[in-house]
């Protein structure tokens, strides 16, 4: 999901800046090679902030998730 998200906020010449760290995610290492700048872009801009378990990259967004990540992205990115 941030990976499609990284990619539409480059189209849209938005702030695509990749500061951030996976270092405080116990999960980190499980995302995937083609999704690690996008991530940390994520994170690094509180576009995403993880669950109790972690990012869960390889787990499923609920409805409700996703709904929090396009608010987030609206409102920090836009």
């Amino acid at each position: 999901m941030v990976a499609i998200m990284h990619k539409y906020a480059s189209f849209k010449k938005l702030n695509t800046n990749v500061e951030g760290s996976l270092d405080g995610f116990v999960d980190a290492e499980s995302v995937s090679d083609y999704a690690v700048e996008s991530m940390k872009w994520a994170v690094s801009n509180v576009i995403i902030s993880g669950t109790e378990k972690g990012l869960e990259p390889k787990g499923f967004a609920t409805r409700a998730q996703v709904a929090v990540v396009m608010k987030a992205f609206d409102e920090r990115i836009r």
